[in-house]
């Protein structure tokens, strides 16, 4: 057996085919068997960013404040690692990488922190909610980054 052309895993991972054996006689005689073709997985697809939105900053937020974040995933059947890196270093921004359930992803902050309280939506600069406010706030997701493991939090502002 061979190849007609190149396979796809991600595509169409098991490919099932049935093979016939018959005699060149006049009797011919025939046995037929199911084969099913398992294709394995190689590194082929590069990995796709994520969560890709505009980000806000407040000018009053502090060192260390969470301004965004992007996270990658990959076709390929085994989990990658992935290095976030910016495309031009910056000295007002760095990124820091975690994973969490959905994936490996990494958090765009300005220099030097190491306990970050994340916001995950995109509106800018919020001091206290007002009840207005606190409607909008309710179900949003807050995340605590502390040694590399993320916690996801829902808050409820509508509470408190």
């Amino acid at each position: 057996m061979y190849l007609d052309r190149k396979l796809d895993r991600e595509t169409t991972p098991v490919h099932m085919f049935n093979v016939t054996a018959e005699e060149a006689t006049p009797q011919a005689l025939r046995s037929h068997v199911s084969v099913s073709l398992v294709v394995l997985d190689v590194n082929d697809n590069a990995p796709e960013l994520t969560n890709i939105q505009d980000l806000f900053a407040c000018e009053k937020d502090e060192r260390g404040t969470v301004i965004g974040t992007i996270g990658a995933t990959d076709k390929d059947e085994h989990q990658q690692s992935f290095h976030f890196s910016l495309a031009k270093q910056s000295p007002k921004f760095s990124l820091t990488s975690h994973f969490d359930s959905w994936g490996f992803s990494c958090t765009v902050l300005p220099l030097g922190s190491r306990h970050i309280i994340q916001q995950r939506d995109t509106s800018p600069c919020h001091d206290l909610p007002s009840p207005r406010a606190a409607h909008r706030l309710s179900n949003r997701l807050l995340s605590l980054q502390h040694q590399r493991k993320t916690l996801w939090l829902k808050i409820d502002f509508s509470r408190l």
